[in-house]
């Protein structure tokens, strides 16, 4: 899809929302905003990869937002639900020329599983009521919020190796560049750009 004009898109649906295959959205200007939304089910299972041309890649659900085996490219990337967030094998490249930020937001859980984000990335914020994270790794240069309930054990810490209710979770292999933190000591030492905070 291309555009004559700076203008935004709204894909919206009231029931459910499908992409498939290699998905292009090719805006005359890269101030434009592209928002998919569904009052249903928006189903990606579909596609291998949404590319946004513009500014803000938006991609919104009131049920649960499953984001699974794709990769999402914009200068700026938004995945919100009303309900949870389970993203697993995915890819997010920003295009470097913008705030290149990803916001993941979920009311209730948001589940990650091998989320790669690409260098150019400056910014990440996740909140939701737990976050559980899962063979992530954050580039070092990243500024990184992760918001959830009762926000950071001893005010700062995530939760490590176990799953708590209202906790920021690093499961297994959350890295910040090539360091694991997985324990405090590692976490005090390669995670200074990584803040653990309460959801508003």
């Amino acid at each position: 899809m291309a555009s004559a004009g700076a203008i935004d898109f709204l894909v919206a649906s009231t029931d459910k929302l499908t992409l498939t295959g290699n998905v292009v959205f090719s805006p005359s200007s890269t101030a434009s905003d592209l928002i998919l939304m569904s009052a249903g089910t928006l189903d990606l299972s579909g596609a291998s990869s949404v590319f946004f041309g513009g500014d803000e890649l938006g991609i919104g659900s009131f049920n649960q937002l499953d984001v699974k085996n794709v990769s999402l490219t914009a200068g700026e990337i938004s995945l919100r639900s009303l309900d949870s967030i389970v993203i697993d094998n995915v890819e997010m490249q920003t295009t470097g020329k913008g705030a290149d930020f990803v916001h993941l937001l979920a009311a209730n859980e948001l589940q990650v599983n091998n989320l790669r984000f690409s260098e150019s990335v400056k910014q990440v914020a996740m909140e939701a009521m737990t976050i559980n994270l899962s063979n992530v790794t954050f580039p070092s240069a990243s500024s990184v919020s992760l918001k959830s309930l009762y926000g950071g054990i001893d005010g700062k810490y995530p939760n490590f190796n176990t799953i708590m209710y209202g906790r920021v979770n690093f499961i297994q292999q959350v890295k910040s560049g090539n360091h694991l933190i997985m324990d405090r000591a590692a976490f005090d030492a390669h995670g200074a750009n990584i803040t653990i905070g309460t959801s508003n």
